[in-house]
């Protein structure tokens, strides 16, 4: 099951507009049966770390990105990872002057050119 949050800051952490913490944790977690795997308490706190080190918590440490892991991306590095996914057939073209073009969809194409980012260890 992919999920998906977003925050909205107060400004009392360091200035992250124009930027998106991306956090792939498809990995982690133990099965608990045939279709369910739940986080250890440990890779919460891992997950957490990296979300409070980005936004520049104090005492987080310096927030970096780790591959196949996390990635601070910039709304250009989007785009451009969009525009990209888009000219090699990852993502099912439709027009965005459609009136069918929904948040959902626009939500899939991130989300898959994320995953395929991901999946070329970018």
């Amino acid at each position: 099951m992919r999920t998906r949050f977003a925050t909205i800051a107060n400004g009392k952490f360091k200035d992250r507009r124009g930027k998106t913490l991306f956090i792939d944790a498809r990995r982690l977690g133990v099965l608990v049966d045939r279709t369910h795997r739940e986080l250890t308490p440990e890779e919460i706190a891992w997950i957490a770390g990296a979300y409070h080190a980005w936004r520049g918590e104090k005492d987080s440490g310096k927030y970096g990105d780790m591959p196949g892991f996390s990635k601070s991306a910039t709304i250009d590095e989007i785009k451009q990872l969009l525009q990209s996914s888009l000219e090699s057939g990852y993502i099912l073209r439709v027009s965005t002057a459609s009136p069918r073009v929904t948040f959902n969809v626009i939500v899939y194409r991130v989300e898959t050119a994320v995953n395929a980012a991901y999946d070329a260890g970018l």
